[in-house]
């Protein structure tokens, strides 16, 4: 319950007109009233969102946020905080804390000792569209016919995608694994050069991704990614670093940076050291916690001060 919503100590709704001695009369006329205590606690409360968290996005190691506050740098927003601004959320009870993954668990991938072949690993629905990696991937094998892809997940759009993989004639090219346990997941992603999702945009249903785990652990792993520049994935993405990104739907964009991949295993490998560099400072489990722990403190805070009014 918000302190504002509490109702005042003293009479109840419904009750009728009680007794009070003379002195507790008085104290309370000295009071201002309920009107004028709401009014003052939503001033608060309007002007405490505006003020900037204690915790800024984007949660980053603490090396990197002092850096940039010593040389005066204002923080760039992150693509998910973006979002959320233009729908209206107020700046300063906004938090990024992505989920984090086990980087022990998830490591020593060798994409330059892999053969050319491509992990795709998620539901099939249509925010992912597999179906598009699927036609950038056709692409990929025309260039270089000894590539494959391995499929992992379930979903509604699995056996559209199995029946589109005998249309385009590749199903010698393609492997569909599913279900898979995380031990699974992290052996099969041993077996890439690269991690691709080519997540969307949808009108419909569940409308877009937010930081997609299986493309941390791919990172935590030692692979690159080509994806889209699409909800979180940017956040975790930088271009030409850690991997490619691709506007939505540029199937023909996909293909030829998967392409690269598939014809340079050492630029597989530079780009892959750099996505677990990355995965370990700024999305490990032990980094998520730690910044769940300080928002809630945060909260624990702002609730404390608030109930002071």
């Amino acid at each position: 319950t918000r302190p504002e919503d509490r109702q005042p100590c003293g009479d109840a709704p419904g009750d009728g007109p009680r007794a009070e001695p003379r002195d507790q009369h008085k104290s309370r006329e000295k009071r201002p009233d309920d009107a004028a205590r709401r009014a003052r606690g939503k001033d608060m409360s309007d002007r405490s969102s505006d003020r900037a968290p204690l915790i800024q996005f984007p949660l980053r190691g603490d090396r990197a946020d002092h850096s940039e506050a010593a040389r005066g740098k204002k923080k760039q927003d992150g693509h998910m905080e973006q979002h959320l601004l233009k729908q209206g959320a107020p700046r300063g009870k906004l938090f990024y804390n992505s989920c984090g993954v086990d980087t022990h668990l998830f490591a020593d991938a060798r994409p330059d000792l892999a053969p050319p072949q491509f992990i795709s690993i998620g539901r099939f629905v249509d925010k992912k569209a597999p179906y598009l990696t699927l036609l950038a991937f056709k692409k990929v094998a025309e260039e270089i016919p000894e590539a494959k892809l391995i499929m992992g997940g379930d979903g509604p759009l699995l056996e559209s995608c199995r029946q589109l993989v005998r249309g385009l004639k590749l199903s010698q090219a393609v492997e569909f694994v599913s279900p898979l346990t995380r031990e699974g997941v992290r052996a099969t992603l041993k077996r890439g050069r690269a991690f691709v999702q080519h997540s969307i945009e949808v009108n419909t249903g569940d409308l877009m991704e937010g930081t997609p785990v299986v493309l941390l652990e791919a990172g935590a792993s030692g692979l690159p990614t080509v994806s889209t520049r699409h909800g979180g994935i940017p956040d975790v993405i930088v271009e030409g670093e850690n991997g490619f990104l691709v506007s939505e739907g540029d199937v023909e964009g996909m293909a030829e940076r998967m392409i690269r991949l598939a014809k340079n295993p050492a630029l597989a490998a530079r780009m892959g050291e750099k996505a677990r560099r990355r995965v370990v400072a700024d999305f490990s489990m032990e980094k998520s916690i730690g910044n769940l722990k300080r928002i809630i403190e945060f909260a624990v805070q702002n609730h404390r001060e608030r109930t002071k009014l």
